[in-house]
């Protein structure tokens, strides 16, 4: 209980983690996708 507590603080402490991990996610994918397109050619 007292992990899920301090995890619940970490994320109300910093509310633009989830939009910065989903954002670098993306970005990822994204570099991954036009990697894999480049190397078809």
């Amino acid at each position: 209980m007292r992990t899920l507590t301090e995890r619940g603080r970490y994320f109300h402490a910093h509310p633009l983690h989830a939009t910065f991990s989903l954002t670098a996610s993306a970005l990822l994918a994204g570099l991954i996708v036009l990697a894999l397109v480049l190397s078809a050619r």
